[in-house]
C-alpha cells in the first residue's frame, strides 16, 4: 500500500479545531527543576511535544467538514487491522438526536488498517473524518493522540481506540443527556469488560469503580483518582472545553507519557466533575500487540509519576505534614517498584544493574533476580511478594550462622 498518492490527494484540514481556539496562546513551559525532579522518577527523559506543530493531513469529504458536531469520537490506532472494523462500527452505529462524527488518527500502520479506515470513509463521508501522516509520529517523538484529540471539533470528546469497541447503541445519547443536564460535570463515563483475545474469552465481571458511583467534584473526584481509581479511556466522554484548558494553562500536556489519557482525565477533573454510568457499554481488549501487554512496567511508572506530579501540584496543600511524607512515600515506592520490574525484564544478563538494584554485590542477589526473572516470565504478577517473603526466609537460612 502506498501513502503518497493519498497524501497528495488529501484536502486540507478546515472546519473549527482546537487547534485554531489554542493557537494564539504560548505553549506553557514547565520549571526546569520540576522537569528535571519528574525525569529523575521516571529513570529517563520526558521528550517534549509542540502541540502548534504536528504532522497532520486530512482525509474527509466536504459534508463531514460543513458539519457542527455535538460530539467528537476520538479514536487513535495503529496496526489493528483484525479489530478496527468492530471499534468503527460501535461508533457509527450509535442511534443519537444530535449529530457526531468520528475523528481517527491512524498513525503509518504497516498493516491493512489504513486500507480499511479509508473504505469505511468512503462508506460514511458525513461521518468520518482520517488524519494521517507521512511518518509514524510516535516513533518521531511526537502524538498521534494529542494531534487527534486537537483536531477534534464537538463540544464534547469520546474516546475509543482501535482495538476496542463499543456495545451500547444509546452510549453517547445517555453521555451527552447527563453532560446536558449537568453543567458541572467535566466527564462522564461508564463500566466495561475485558475480552481475552488469546483465549477468545470475557473477563468474569465487567469492570467497576464504586469511587465514581455518585457525581464527584473537586478535591473529592481527584484524589479518588489520584489515590486509586481508575477510568477506562474506551468509554469517556468529556468537555472540550476543559481540555483546551488544559494544554493552555497546563505543561504536563506538552509532555510525552506511555499514556496520556490519565494525564487528560487528571487535568479534567480538577476543573470538573466526573459521573460514572453503571451500564455497561464498552469492551477493552487485551491482546498481545496491546500497550498495556507490551510495556505494563513503564504504564505503570508512568501513572504513578502522573499521580505524583497532580498531587503535588493540585493536592499537597490539603494534607498535613505526616499525610504528605505518608503519600510521598506510597508514590515513591510504587514508582521505583515497576522502574525495578521493568529493568529486570529488559535487562537480562546485565548482572552489574541488578547489583546496583540490589545495593548489594554478593549471590543472594543472583538467586533473587533470576527467581523474580523466572516469576515475571511465567506472568506470575499477583504472586510476587509471596515469592519475595518466601525468597527472603530462604535467604535467611542460607546466611544464618551456625551455633
Amino acid at each position: 500500500m502506498t501513502k503518497e498518492p493519498l497524501l497528495q490527494d488529501a484536502p486540507a484540514m478546515s472546519g473549527k479545531t482546537i487547534y485554531q481556539e489554542i493557537k494564539d496562546f504560548p505553549v506553557p513551559q514547565m520549571e526546569s527543576s520540576l522537569l528535571a525532579e519528574l525525569e529523575e522518577l521516571r529513570g529517563c527523559p520526558i521528550p517534549f511535544t509542540d502541540i502548534h506543530n504536528i504532522s497532520c493531513t486530512e482525509i474527509s469529504s466536504e459534508v463531514v467538514r460543513q458539519l457542527d458536531p455535538l460530539v467528537s469520537v476520538c479514536m487513535i490506532t495503529y496496526n489493528h487491522e483484525k479489530f478496527i472494523r468492530e471499534a468503527i462500527d460501535g461508533v457509527v452505529n450509535q442511534e443519537t438526536d444530535f449529530p457526531f462524527e468520528l475523528v481517527i488518527g491512524e498513525d503509518c500502520s504497516t498493516d491493512k488498517t489504513r486500507e480499511i479506515i479509508l473504505e469505511y470513509q468512503k462508506k460514511y463521508p458525513h461521518l468520518i473524518r482520517v488524519l494521517i501522516s507521512e511518518k509514524n509520529l510516535t516513533q518521531n517523538g511526537s502524538s498521534n493522540g494529542k494531534r487527534t484529540v486537537l483536531s477534534c471539533r464537538g463540544k464534547y470528546i469520546a474516546f475509543c481506540e482501535g482495538d476496542d469497541y463499543w456495545i451500547d447503541k444509546k452510549k453517547l445519547q445517555k453521555q451527552v443527556d447527563l453532560m446536558e443536564n449537568n453543567k458541572k460535570l467535566g466527564m462522564v463515563t461508564s463500566n466495561y469488560q475485558i475480552y481475552y483475545e488469546k483465549t477468545k474469552q470475557f473477563g468474569p465481571e465487567p469492570i467497576e469503580d464504586i469511587a465514581f458511583k455518585s457525581p464527584l467534584y473537586g478535591l473529592d473526584a481527584i484524589t479518588q483518582l489520584v489515590n486509586k481509581s481508575t477510568i477506562g479511556t474506551l468509554t469517556s466522554l468529556c468537555r472540550k472545553d476543559l481540555i483546551c484548558q488544559c494544554y493552555i494553562n497546563d505543561p504536563i500536556f506538552n509532555r510525552l507519557f506511555s499514556l496520556g489519557d490519565l494525564t487528560l482525565w487528571l487535568g479534567i477533573i480538577s476543573k470538573g466533575g466526573i459521573f460514572k454510568l453503571q451500564e455497561k457499554t464498552a469492551i477493552y481488549r487485551r491482546h498481545k500487540e496491546g500497550i498495556s501487554s507490551r510495556f505494563p512496567f513503564e504504564i505503570t511508572r508512568d501513572a504513578y509519576v502522573l499521580r505524583y506530579y497532580f498531587w503535588k501540584n493540585r493536592l499537597c496543600q490539603y494534607y498535613s505534614n505526616i499525610e504528605k511524607k505518608q503519600l510521598e512515600t506510597y508514590f515513591l515506592k510504587k514508582i521505583f517498584k515497576n522502574r525495578k520490574l521493568n529493568a529486570l525484564m529488559q535487562h537480562k544478563d546485565n548482572l552489574a544493574l541488578i547489583f546496583e538494584l540490589e545495593r548489594k554485590n554478593n549471590i543472594t542477589s543472583v538467586f533473587k533476580y533470576w527467581c523474580k526473572r523466572l516469576a515475571l516470565k511465567c506472568c506470575i504478577y499477583r504472586p510476587l511478594n509471596h515469592l519475595n517473603f518466601f525468597l527472603n526466609k530462604v535467604i535467611r537460612y542460607i546466611k544464618r550462622k551456625p551455633d
